[in-house]
């Protein structure tokens, strides 16, 4: 590297300089027109004055704090409010007031031009801003306010402001509301008295004419009712003056200033001298980026390391070729570095000197090389890793008590970036460099020949294309786009996934690297969980009830599997030393999971796998073996069935809470839970068994369950399988998973067809993770992952790659 850096460097130094140079100059005038804005923050704990209220009124209920805070950033950053807040701080007025000169040039431009900014279009802009800029964040019973703003004085208005109404938010809301029905009572009181006092006028009139105690009998029984429903009147209006009294008194008592705002003395973001040595770093780099780039486009760089090593004879002297500097480059080399140096001077300036995002764009178009210009098998698995081996911060892992080194990673890949997430915007973009060269095919990159049986890659597509209708169809009958995304963006990334490693993989031979990738994530899972819990949650004295994420069953499942059956198709030492180095750590790692469908799909995957292998010496002894065990068995787990607290008959008892938990357990309300919601999907489905309801809508709660919140208010159901059956109905369900259907079909053609170890054992653990996949999915959303969609699409590859090596779609089976 160090003699291909020395020889482009040579070669192209006028381009790296003026690459380098440009870049710089790019992110000086990025910068400029980019404001210095000043950071102010306030933080306000709210406290309900219990004690007010019950002395008011002992026996009104007291309002709920956290109820009321939900709604207040929606409040406070409202059009109205933020409107009312340009004004109340005079914005307008201010409006260059910290702002770059580059952008004062550009406005004198303009004005010069179009005229006059008009005050309604600049409050429109500044309303933008403020949107931006000033942020509303509930943290349990505090309400956090910051804002950035371009002068220091302003930004603290800003916030003041904002906490000036939050504390009127409530007498705005409540307080008046309160004081108008108050004002109410006291005008309908003020009636009825008017009322009362005419009548008695006309009573005391009456009464002096002979017979007038006969006329005034029924204004006599008015009189009596008018002044009962006076008292009431009366004491109504008094509880509620006393009430709105009592939210002006306790309103003023519930706000405590934990940070105050205070007035900052510098802009946030990194300083002049930081920004100067981030820029130069970034230029720098993008000048040795351009270089590299460059002399690789050339397709000329010969050095005289190669000469010597290739001839065995010295290089005595050199020969220049042609003109020096950067236009012996192409014009595409040329382009693509003055787009280098663009990015670089673009990302140094708007992300005020930020080291990481500085030098994201160099490093960007390196990665970017890398793909384009080597095998796409590369990539993928190094996603596939990322994919096994950060935390998911959606899934808690750690249970919300610890963050671990890999936290920050997942926040990367596992939230949204716009509509999509970090690991979609990925596999997208992967798969645009798949199609580009399946269109422009390179010779000696990727195995373009040998990939899946016509009928698995027609299994696919359909089900995107299914995923596709059902979106459509759902949105079309009144479903919710938002709620839609979440439920379908998992099952339609996992054939994007499966066509990408059919296209990337040379199998049998990347076999092993697409094993070991997969088995890796549950090494660092399990060192990360034990860690968590023996040095972190039982000193502190918490016994939290998992490490990792729900979904990371797949992990430790496949990684036990994996293990287990390369000892049984192949014993070698190799193997053993295997066995007995992996699975205690996995298996600790499982009990620390504490995930009951883990053991389930153990159990039925190892039984399949037993039941789908030929007949070989492992298998006899096993049989022997089981055979000469049974009657052990069966005495350890009738003794055990009912011996709870003993630790022997451990197996038993987890064996126990899944097919008869103890009742009022945990293992027996969620069992509960469980079936009520099966029977809430089964009832929804009936209502178009055939076509389904499609995305974006939620299932019906025809009996009250506790987990209706957990699924996202039915628009997630815990059983996958049951929630698709009613999302795409009989048809879309066969579409959208008819691919594991074909590839359980090519797999057991394969196995009668495949003579060598590794084959067999890369086939057994894609049956193992296809049936784990379908019992997650059945017992606890396992289509809502992004760790299935890898592990599912490996599966596929496999099995779609052996089979075509194998010719299963066409061979004739031998005879059993």
């Amino acid at each position: 590297m160090a003699e291909f850096f020395r020889v482009v460097l040579k070669r192209y130094r006028l381009a790296a300089v003026i690459c380098a140079a440009f870049a710089g100059l790019c992110g000086f005038f990025a910068s400029q027109a980019v404001p210095a804005l000043y950071p102010v923050e306030a933080v306000v704990m709210v406290v309900e004055p219990i004690a007010v209220h019950r002395l008011a009124n002992p026996f009104a209920p007291v309002p709920s704090s956290p109820h009321e805070l939900a709604d207040v950033p929606e409040l406070l950053r409202s059009r109205e409010r933020l409107v009312a807040l340009v004004k109340r701080t005079g914005l307008i007025d201010q409006w260059d007031e910290g702002r770059p000169w580059l952008l004062r040039l550009k406005d004198q431009v303009s004005e010069g031009v179009r005229g006059p900014v008009d005050e309604k279009d600049r409050l429109e802009a500044l309303v933008g801003l403020l949107e931006k800029r000033l942020w509303v964040t509930i943290e349990g019973n505090k309400v956090k306010i910051a804002c950035e703003w371009t002068s220091s004085p302003l930004a603290l208005a800003l916030v003041q402001n904002t906490m000036a109404t939050l504390m009127q938010l409530r007498m705005e809301r409540e307080g008046k509301t309160l004081q108008d029905a108050a004002e109410v009572l006291d005008a309908q009181y003020q009636a009825v008295l008017t009322e009362m006092n005419e009548r008695a006028r006309r009573m005391e009139a009456t009464l002096v004419i002979p017979g007038g105690w006969a006329r005034v009998e029924g204004d006599r029984d008015q009189l009596v009712r008018d002044q009962a429903r006076a008292a009431e009147l009366l004491i109504a209006a008094e509880e509620k003056h006393i009430t709105a009294e009592v939210f002006r008194t306790s309103n003023a008592l519930r706000f405590t200033v934990v940070k105050p705002p205070a007035s900052p003395r510098e802009a946030g973001g990194a300083g002049r001298i930081s920004r100067a040595v981030v820029g130069s770093l970034a230029s720098i780099l993008a000048g040795l980026v351009c270089a590299a780039m460059l002399g690789l486009a050339s397709g000329r760089l010969l050095s005289s390391a190669q000469v010597t090593e290739s001839l065995g004879l010295e290089v005595l002297t050199s020969v220049r070729l042609g003109t020096r500097g950067p236009w012996q480059a192409s014009r595409t080399g040329l382009a693509l570095a003055a787009c280098l140096a663009i990015a670089t001077g673009a990302a140094v300036g708007f992300t005020k000197g930020d080291l990481v995002l500085s030098l994201f764009p160099p490093l960007a178009f390196v990665g970017a090389w890398l793909v384009w210009t080597r095998p796409l098998k590369w990539p993928l698995l190094a996603l596939l890793l990322v994919g096994v081996t950060i935390d998911d911060p959606t899934d808690r892992p750690y249970f919300s008590l610890w963050r671990s080194p890999l936290y920050p990673l997942g926040k990367i890949f596992f939230s949204n970036v716009a509509l999509f997430t970090g690991f979609e915007i990925a596999i997208l973009a992967l798969t645009c460099v798949m199609i580009i060269r399946r269109i422009w095919p390179r010779d000696g990159l990727d195995p373009l020949s040998g990939q899946a049986p016509r009928p698995m890659q027609v299994a696919l597509l359909v089900s995107a294309c299914t995923i596709g209708v059902l979106v459509g169809t759902g949105l079309l009958r009144g479903g919710i786009f938002r709620e839609a995304l979440w439920q379908f963006r998992h099952l339609l990334m996992l054939p994007f996934v499966a066509m990408l490693l059919l296209f990337a993989l040379d199998l049998p031979k990347d076999l092993p690297k697409l094993l070991w990738v997969l088995m890796g994530g549950s090494l660092v899972k399990a060192l990360l969980g034990t860690y968590f819990m023996y040095a972190i949650a039982f000193p502190s004295g918490a016994f939290p009830p998992h490490t990792t994420g729900h979904n990371d069953t797949m992990i430790f499942v496949t990684a036990v599997v994996t293990a287990l059956t390369l000892f049984w198709e192949k014993p070698t030492r190799r193997h053993l030393w295997l066995l007995v180095l992996w699975l205690p750590l996995i298996a600790l790692a499982l009990k620390l999971n504490d995930r009951r469908i883990a053991y389930v799909d153990i159990v039925m995957t190892l039984g399949l796998i037993f039941v789908l292998s030929p007949m070989h010496e492992m298998k006899r002894k096993l049989v022997r073996a089981t055979i000469a065990m049974l009657p052990v068995l069966l005495l350890y787990t009738a003794v055990g069935w009912n011996q709870p607290n003993r630790k022997i008959f451990g197996p038993v008892q987890k064996m126990k809470s899944i097919v008869a938990p103890v009742e009022n357990s945990e293992e027996e309300s969620s069992n509960v839970e469980r079936d009520i919601e099966n029977f809430n999907l089964m009832k929804s489905w009936e209502q178009n068994m055939f076509l389904g309801q499609g995305f974006g809508h939620a299932f019906t709660e025809y009996l009250p369950s506790n987990d209706f919140r957990q699924s996202a208010f039915g628009h997630i159901g815990h059983n996958s399988i049951l929630w698709l059956l009613w999302i795409g109905g009989i048809v879309g369900f066969t579409c959208v998973l008819g691919y594991l259907a074909v590839g359980l079909f090519f797999l057991g053609r394969t196995l009668r067809l495949t003579f060598g170890w590794r084959e067999r054992v890369g086939l057994l653990v894609s049956a193992g993770i296809i049936v784990t996949y379908l019992m997650q999915a059945f017992g606890d959303m396992g289509t809502q992952s992004v760790m299935f969609d890898f592990f599912v699409g490996s599966a596929l590859a496999i099995t779609g790659r052996l089979a075509t090596k194998a010719n299963a779609w066409r061979e004739v089976l031998p005879s059993v």
